[in-house]
């Protein structure tokens, strides 16, 4: 695999098979979500380097996910996410 590890988030499973079509090959997909806070807490189990989610998403807005996930990777071990937590 390529050592890039993403979670997929959207509550809608036919975007979810679609996406992870989209990605195979260039990324490892690690997990899927049917909201953020699954995403968010996927991602960080699974050492994930990102999270691919929708920017609206009724459960937890795009922009609080990118926030919890900063603060969770920078206080993980650097070496253990390889670099910066977000792309």
């Amino acid at each position: 695999m390529t050592g890039r590890r993403v979670v997929l988030a959207d509550d809608f499973s036919p975007i979810l098979r679609e996406v992870a079509k989209l990605l195979q090959g260039s990324f490892e997909i690690v997990g899927t979500a049917a909201d953020g806070q699954s995403a968010l807490d996927s991602a960080i189990a699974l050492n994930a380097i990102a999270i691919v989610t929708q920017h609206r998403n009724r459960f937890i807005k795009a922009s609080r996910i990118a926030s919890a996930a900063a603060r969770a990777f920078a206080a993980a071990e650097p070496q253990k996410h390889g670099g910066s937590p977000l792309l």
